[in-house]
């Protein structure tokens, strides 16, 4: 069971810290950008975001392991959280390597960035 658990995490974070695809448009500020963006802070000039996959990841986990309305059981959030952790260098690497295709506009950063459950940011992708 904690297996599916720690599968479901890292897919969750995955398919939703990535973003939706995006085609590249002349002149749309099609560029990621830098992955060292300030504290809730997007690319406004442009159409997509300048995500930091650092800080999203680390936001994701932390509600995933803390969201009111989906407890993780005691005795489980450790050893998931452990995981997550060791896994964090590996879901930012996946998150950088897929920015230049799929990309959040600023509406959909700042909405991840600023979710406090996992139904809120799970909404931002209709952002």
């Amino acid at each position: 069971m904690r297996g599916a658990i720690l599968t479901g995490c890292v897919t969750a974070l995955l398919a939703i810290g990535c973003g939706k695809s995006g085609d590249k448009k002349e002149g749309g500020g099609g560029g990621s950008g830098s992955a060292t963006a300030a504290a809730g802070a997007s690319d406004k000039g442009g159409q997509w975001a300048d995500v930091d996959c650092g800080k999203m990841i680390d936001h994701m986990v932390h509600l995933m392991l803390n969201d009111p309305t989906h407890a993780v059981a005691a005795a489980q959030k450790a050893d998931i959280e452990a995981k997550l952790t060791a896994q964090r260098p590996t879901l930012i690497k996946a998150c950088e390597d897929e920015k230049p295709t799929k990309r959040l506009t600023p509406a959909q950063y700042d909405c991840i960035l600023g979710a406090k459950t996992m139904m809120e940011m799970s909404g931002c992708a209709k952002k």
